[in-house]
């Protein structure tokens, strides 16, 4: 397609583009995602292969990312936001009322105020 003259820059290439997607198509229909990754694979620009959910769950590259991480039995995706280099580390979120305590005490409340209120009702 080098010296094909509907392709020779950039403006006869959008002005042929449906010529070229039609071209590329019977290209890549002549191997196998597995044989077109391999010959990918020394090229020095980015490509990645249009990929279902499951099919990216299985990605090396998600996994080498850290886009998706493993939290018990579940694999889960991660936490969008990194502030650092590293995977935000993931866990269970706390059980019910498990920090009432902490946060009273930061709060300033000492134990028996906070032993008052969990009498009255008004924390658990």
């Amino acid at each position: 397609m080098i010296d094909d003259p509907r392709f020779t820059d950039g403006e006869k290439i959008a002005a042929n583009t449906a010529d070229a997607v039609e071209i590329l198509t019977k290209v890549f229909a002549t191997r196998t995602l597995a044989e077109w990754s391999e010959r990918f694979a020394t090229l020095a620009g980015p490509w990645a292969p249009v990929q279902d959910t499951l099919q990216v769950a299985d990605d090396p590259q998600i996994r080498a990312n850290e886009y998706i991480v493993r939290a018990g039995e579940l694999d889960l995706v991660a936490n969008p936001v990194q502030f650092d280099v590293t995977a935000p580390q993931t866990g269970p979120a706390p059980g019910f009322a498990e920090q009432t305590d902490e946060i009273l005490l930061e709060l300033g409340l000492d134990w028996d105020r906070i032993i008052e209120l969990k009498t009255a009702g008004a924390v658990t």
